[in-house]
C-alpha cells in the first residue's frame, strides 16, 4: 500500500473506505471505492491535523461543505455521522474557539454519532451540557448545531 493508505488503515477500520480532502477542500484520492454514499475520511478537514477519522452520509457531507465554504445549511432529512475514534478536543458552544483556557465547555468525546435534523424544534428537549449523559446538542446557538450521541459514558471536566 502507499504511504497515505498506510497510514488511513493506522487510524482504524473505517478509513479503508476514505478519500482525501485537499486543504482547497476539494476531494483528493479516492483509497477504496464504496458501494454506498457513505465518504470515510481519514480526519476532520476542518480541524488542522486532526487524526480523527469520521464516516458522513450526503447530508452530512453537505453540511462539511456549508461550513468549509462559509455556506447556509438546511436539510429536509435526517443525516448521521459517526466517529468511533473519538473526536479532538473542542468547544461545545463556540465552533471557532481556539483557546481551551477561555472558560468555555470544551469537550472530547470518544466514540459517538452525530446527528443533524430538518427543524430545530425536534431536538428541542435536549440538553446542551456535554456531561449529563446521552445525547446532548453540541453548537446549539450557532448555524453548525447537531446532535452528539456518545456511545460510551465519559467524565465531567475537573
Amino acid at each position: 500500500p502507499t504511504t497515505s493508505t498506510r497510514k488511513l488503515r493506522s487510524n482504524g477500520p473505517e478509513a479503508d473506505h476514505a478519500l482525501t480532502i485537499n486543504p482547497d477542500h476539494s476531494m483528493g484520492a479516492v483509497h477504496r471505492e464504496g458501494s454506498n454514499d457513505w465518504v470515510c475520511l481519514p480526519g476532520v478537514g476542518l480541524i488542522p491535523g486532526d487524526k480523527h477519522p469520521m464516516c458522513n452520509d450526503p447530508v452530512w457531507m453537505k453540511w462539511m461543505a456549508a461550513v468549509a465554504s462559509g455556506s447556509e445549511f438546511s436539510t429536509d432529512v435526517v443525516g448521521v455521522s459517526y466517529m468511533l475514534q473519538g473526536d479532538a478536543l473542542v468547544n461545545n458552544d463556540n465552533p471557532m474557539a481556539t483557546d481551551p483556557n477561555d472558560g468555555d465547555i470544551w469537550v472530547q468525546d470518544g466514540p459517538h454519532l452525530m446527528m443533524l435534523f430538518p427543524d430545530r424544534d425536534m431536538i428541542a428537549t435536549l440538553p446542551r451540557d456535554p456531561f449529563v449523559g446521552g445525547a446532548y446538542v453540541m453548537w446549539g446557538d450557532t448555524p453548525l448545531w447537531h446532535v452528539t450521541v456518545p456511545i460510551e459514558a465519559k467524565e465531567g471536566p475537573n
